[in-house]
């Protein structure tokens, strides 16, 4: 207490500091400096007061804003109220504030409460800021329970820590929109470790039991969370713990981190629409070593269940190392009866996941992704992505359905301009017992049944449907059909892109591969009777493919490959201004570059288009592809007449020449090497 005293003395001496109401246009705002854990003060109007935390939340009725900055505590003098602290108002805006930081910011112990932490279960709108709540022990919400039974208003958290909280069933640290509530829950920069749920939502639950709720996260941990007997090892959401009473709920995730969460059921890090209706959309994350003991999809489950309606977005995020005990090592999609099931996944990269078959189902299908299992009704769109090595345990074969993706029965799948690598020993990389559509895809796929077609009698039509354009080294080509303009049973010719720190690596085709830009730029394919483009505005590594002929199959285009090398070499300069017409001046220049290439007996170029500043960028864009094409055409014409008509010859548009963007002389085309 004597720290505790010396701080409160400090405060007394800032004078600036001012603890009245204050009134603008009949709203009334009210700030206390400073709440703390223990006090004697009545009315916190007053410094002296030395106002406790419960006194403080006490006036909130009598405000429109109030804004409550918590004294910074330690561990041996945390805020801790046996009762919990309720917020009995409604409408209010209630901010709670920590100015301390690290190991003195304002704690929240729960130690030998029975009931939430905080409580809000009317309109209020709640923001906390770097806080920390541990030990909370309830029923549903160990730290914070908002929304249950009432609609509870929206809830803000922004750097605050949720650690060792625990619910006998729902929500391990923070339980929002349950029993016929509502709420909106936003979490921001903030950290959830070992937190516990009997049954859903090791760390949140949201929109249980007609439940109505929505939750965004962006750059938060959610590390070790775990639920005893039920879904969701970090987040649940719209469970239908309740056959009659599903819950409903919309969730956005980005740029955040899930490590080594568990469920016992589904979903080692995240359920949603377990019997309910969800969208869930999840960007730029990382899910790595998340475990569903005895259900499906050991990062993400989505769509499980009679009555489950669920929408699944994941772009540019990394799954790595998660293990399910049913379906989906990474992700299950639509599983057991599920009424629909809509999964779209793009740029993102798979590596190492399992469905190790020791759940209630011993289901071995889908290392990576399963689709439309038992009964459910999926829809997976996958492009721009990489799988590697997925449905391996310890170097062994996990299993022989799917070791990257598996399709069930009344599952349709689609995956174009992806890239997948097996080495190992599963058998089947892909599996399909319904329809499954491939295009532009590269398939390292080394077993002779890789592609393999389910040959007994089920709901759907088992058949994969080639979209053109893909390339495989399948010595027995199951996957894939030549007549569709496929390319079968040829060298890969693949390099490994690193990725610093995290899997998988990525892997581009070389320049001589048959990957190598082999679709043309206007190609589509028909995926489940909808035209869709091959060649997309960027890759898996979110380069920008500007202007170029064609694209490459797999999820990485040439532009990301030939970039170390683009600007460098012998060039074809000063076209006229707006023009890409080749005088004889130009023609002349080009005639040398020729005699060059046929002299060094290389045999892949790229020519690089450059403008000056003068115009707009997209007519910048245009005119440097179109300077490009000039000299690529011309190029090929002087090779062909002289015998070298194979060297590849490629086209890029650059745009502005940043380096001397008002200089004649970036009117040009540079002829670059590509290794």
């Amino acid at each position: 207490m004597s720290r505790m005293s010396s701080l409160f003395s400090a405060f007394v001496l800032v004078a600036s500091v001012s603890l009245v109401s204050a009134s603008t246009s009949g709203a009334s705002q009210f700030e206390v400096f400073y709440a703390f854990p223990t006090g004697s003060g009545a009315t916190c109007t007053t410094l002296a007061d030395h106002c406790s935390l419960e006194t403080a939340l006490g006036l909130i009725n009598s405000y429109d804003t109030v804004t409550v900055h918590l004294a910074e505590t330690d561990s041996s003098v945390p805020y801790s109220y046996s009762a919990g602290y309720l917020l009995d108002s409604t409408g209010v805006n209630l901010n709670l504030v920590s100015d301390g930081s690290g190991a003195s910011r304002a704690v929240f112990d729960g130690s030998g409460m029975s009931t939430s932490i905080l409580t809000i279960p009317n309109q209020d709108n709640v923001t906390i800021t770097g806080v920390e709540f541990r030990n909370g022990n309830a029923v549903n919400g160990g730290a914070i329970s908002i929304g249950d039974y009432s609609d509870g208003g929206n809830l803000t958290v922004i750097n605050t820590t949720f650690i060792n909280n625990a619910a006998s069933r729902n929500g391990g640290a923070i339980d929002a929109a349950d029993h016929y509530g509502s709420a909106s829950l936003a979490i921001v920069n903030s950290t959830f470790t070992n937190n516990v749920a009997g049954v859903n939502g090791g760390a949140i639950d949201i929109g249980d039991f007609t439940g109505r709720g929505s939750l965004s996260i962006v750059g938060s941990h959610f590390t070790t969370n775990s639920t005893i007997r039920g879904n969701g090892g970090a987040i649940d959401a719209a469970d239908g713990e309740h056959p009659y009473a599903p819950g409903s709920a919309v969730v956005t995730i980005a740029s955040t981190e899930f490590t080594s969460n568990v469920a016992n059921d589904c979903g080692g890090a995240i359920t949603s629409a377990n019997g309910g209706l969800a969208t869930l959309d999840v960007s730029n994350s990382l899910l790595t070593n998340n475990t569903s003991q005895r259900g499906t999809g050991g990062a993400i489950s989505a769509g499980d269940g009679t009555g489950s309606i669920s929408t699944l977005k994941v772009d540019s995020s990394i799954f790595a190392g998660n293990n399910s005990g049913d379906f989906g090592g990474a992700i299950a999609n639509g599983d057991n009866y599920a009424t629909l099931a809509q999964a779209t996944i793009t740029r993102s990269g798979f590596a190492g996941n399992v469905a190790s078959g020791s759940g209630a189902h011993g289901g071995h299908e889908g290392g990576a992704i399963s689709n439309g299992t038992y009964g459910g009704n999926g829809v997976l769109n996958i492009s721009y992505s990489t799988f590697e090595d997925d449905g391996q345990l310890n170097g062994v074969s996990a299993q022989d359905l799917g070791g990257e993706i598996f399709n069930g029965s009344l599952g349709r799948a689609a995956m174009w301009r992806s890239t997948v690598v097996s080495t190992g020993v599963v058998a089947n990389a892909l599996y399909t017992r319904g329809s499954f559509w491939l295009a532009g895809n590269i398939l390292a796929l080394t077993n002779s049944d890789a592609c393999h077609v389910h040959d007994g009698t089920y709901f759907g039509s088992a058949t994969f449907i080639s979209g053109g354009y893909n390339v495989t080294q399948d010595p027995a080509t199951s996957c894939v059909h030549p007549s569709t303009r496929d390319r079968v049973h040829v060298s890969l010719q693949l390099s490994r892109v690193a990725n610093p720190g995290e899997l998988p690596d990525f892997f581009k085709p070389k320049v001589l591969s048959p990957a190598f830009q082999l679709i043309p730029a206007t190609a589509t394919f028909l995926n489940n009777g909808v035209s869709t483009s091959l060649c997309g505005a960027s890759d898996q590594l979110l380069n920008q493919v500007a202007g170029g002929e064609r694209c490459n199959a797999g999820s990485i285009d040439s532009v990301a490959f030939g970039r170390t090398s683009l600007g460098s070499g012998p060039s074809v300069s000063q076209f006229a201004r707006g023009s890409a017409l080749l005088t004889s001046k130009l023609r002349s220049q080009v005639s040398v570059i020729a005699n060059s290439i046929i002299q060094h007996s290389v045999h892949a170029y790229v020519c690089v288009g450059y403008t000056d500043i003068l115009g707009g960028t997209n007519l910048n864009a245009s005119l440097s592809f179109s300077r490009a094409r000039a000299v690529q055409q011309y190029l090929r014409h002087l090779l062909a007449a002289r015998g070298y008509g194979a060297v590849q010859i490629f086209a890029y548009g650059a745009g502005v020449n940043q380096a001397a963007p008002h200089s004649a002389s970036s009117r040009k085309v540079v002829v670059s090497l590509l290794a």
